[in-house]
């Protein structure tokens, strides 16, 4: 080509130089957007590792909430996420009724995908995790096993309250049994342990957003893929849809069928019907909020995200447990927490030889460490007499459906287990009693929960102790820790 013409060998020359740049310049520029790409991953990664390697690491609560569905139970993630805003390690849980199989597999894997979109869109900073299985109990020890990764794992597990579960009496005793056992396994595997009760509300939200849309999604919606123990819910409708129930596309259906729902009522409100086409679960709304039932339901769905003005938490710490109890409230009471910057008010149990001033002192000293005024600190005394008699005839009634008639029925309770119980039972009703008398008018109660032991302790019995020592108050959480001291967090 030289020598035909030094002109075209010059042009063919640069064309080849133009051309390897490009090449070159195109992978530099893939290598970039890997680098760009892998650098969270491996910094991530690089910090998981780091973590496993140290031993005096910090006290974080890192949670795990089950909540089933979490769009049926937006106030129960809600009060979670005031807790976690962020902070640490928050994963909502949700137990599939079905067996493991390669269908399930895919159920589950949709569903969380399902669940982590409707918690990005809420703002919530939360993982989603799912698992298989036909027997809640297993499913929540299951999650409570595996979720996380490293030192990032749940070392508290949240569920909310199971209202109505003295209705029909003893035949929901395989409801209650179910609850005590996801209870029970949390005590044994060592995490600290909250139960929530939304006054007499409960969280389950399922009947009142089935009843928003007329016709149309009944029959769809009718699947009770989340049979959670933790809930208020209608158990008539839940038996008559044992057939249907546990579908693949019943599952599926159900829980974009609620995220949309939810989102339409919550939104219905503050966009004025304006509806966003960009996500697919949030669909034209075909309802606003146009009564005062349906104003009630959008104040339920954002109970607490909505601010409490100059709001007040009482915390009654019974026990020693390493002091979540307190470190609960403290969180409650930061910045972005729907109780920010609330009153605290916390009742501890006086000596019995009436040494209340040196109590007061000691516990003041405690408090401090928990960066908590001990302007509140209350020491009261009582805690040993009897319950009154109207108490003890309450909690007769409630467990009347559940007492043994002689027969040996497995889980019911015997006048044994009563005798044996006696002072712990006669303690905790004392208990609700002052509970109710100081904390009626509070916006947040906490108290310390009873631990059941599976060999002495009934099932019922044990529901009816957190009946009892929740009933009849605003918002109030059951809180034990394990007995890890807490101090550390503020390290």
């Amino acid at each position: 080509m030289l020598a035909v013409s030094w002109k075209l060998t010059n042009a063919a020359l640069l064309t080849f130089l133009k051309f390897y740049i490009y090449v070159k310049w195109k992978q530099s520029q893939k290598k970039a957007g890997q680098n760009v790409v892998g650098s969270p991953y491996a910094s991530t990664l690089g910090g998981l590792q780091h973590m496993e390697r140290k031993t005096d690491l910090a006290y974080k609560p890192q949670v795990l909430l089950l909540c089933g569905n979490p769009a049926t139970r937006p106030a129960l993630v809600d009060f979670a996420d005031n807790i976690i805003m962020g902070r640490s390690l928050f994963i909502c849980g949700f137990v599939i009724p079905q067996a493991m199989s390669s269908r399930a597999y895919i159920v589950t894997e949709k569903v969380e995908r399902q669940m982590s979109e409707w918690l990005s869109r809420r703002g919530i900073s939360a993982f989603a995790a799912t698992v298989p299985n036909k027997k809640l109990p297993d499913g929540a020890a299951t999650l409570l096993q595996t979720a996380g990764v490293g030192k990032m794992r749940p070392n508290i597990l949240m569920v909310g309250f199971k209202t109505n579960w003295e209705k029909d009496g003893a035949k929901n005793l395989d409801i209650i049994v179910e609850y005590y056992e996801i209870v029970l396994n949390a005590f044994e595997k060592n995490v600290g342990v909250v139960v929530f009760r939304n006054s007499d509300t409960g969280f389950d939200l399922r009947q009142r957003l089935n009843s928003i849309n007329e016709g149309g999604d009944a029959d769809e919606n009718g699947i009770d893929t989340d049979p959670y123990p933790q809930c208020n819910e209608n158990d008539d409708s839940r038996r008559s849809s044992q057939k249907s129930k546990g579908t693949v596309g019943g599952i599926l259906r159900t829980v974009a069928s609620f995220i949309r729902r939810n989102d339409a009522v919550a939104d219905s409100e503050a966009n004025d019907g304006m509806s966003n086409g960009a996500n697919r679960f949030q669909l034209a709304a075909k309802h606003s909020v146009k009564d005062l039932h349906d104003a009630q339901l959008v104040m339920q769905l954002n109970r607490f995200r909505t601010p409490v003005s100059r709001g007040t938490i009482d915390v009654w710490w019974l026990r020693d447990d390493g002091g979540m109890t307190l470190l609960l409230p403290y969180l409650l009471r930061l910045p972005g927490s729907y109780l920010k910057g609330a009153r605290l008010r916390v009742f501890v149990e006086g000596a019995r030889d009436n040494r209340v001033a040196n109590d007061q002192k000691n516990m003041a000293t405690l408090m401090k460490k928990f960066h908590v005024d001990s302007s509140d600190l209350h020491v009261i005394g009582g805690f040993d007499l009897p319950p009154g008699k109207s108490t003890t005839e309450e909690f007769g009634e409630l467990i009347r459906p559940f007492r043994d008639d002689g027969s040996g029925k497995r889980h019911f309770i015997t006048d044994e287990d009563l005798q044996n119980l006696r002072q712990k039972t006669g303690r905790y009703l004392r208990t609700s009693e002052l509970v109710q008398q100081y904390s009626r008018e509070s916006d947040l109660v906490v108290v310390t929960m009873p631990i059941p032991r599976r060999s002495t302790t009934p099932p019922p019995l044990y529901v009816a102790w957190l009946e009892m020592l929740s009933r009849n108050l605003p918002p109030t959480i059951l809180v034990r820790g394990n007995r890890q001291s807490v101090l550390s967090y503020f390290d």
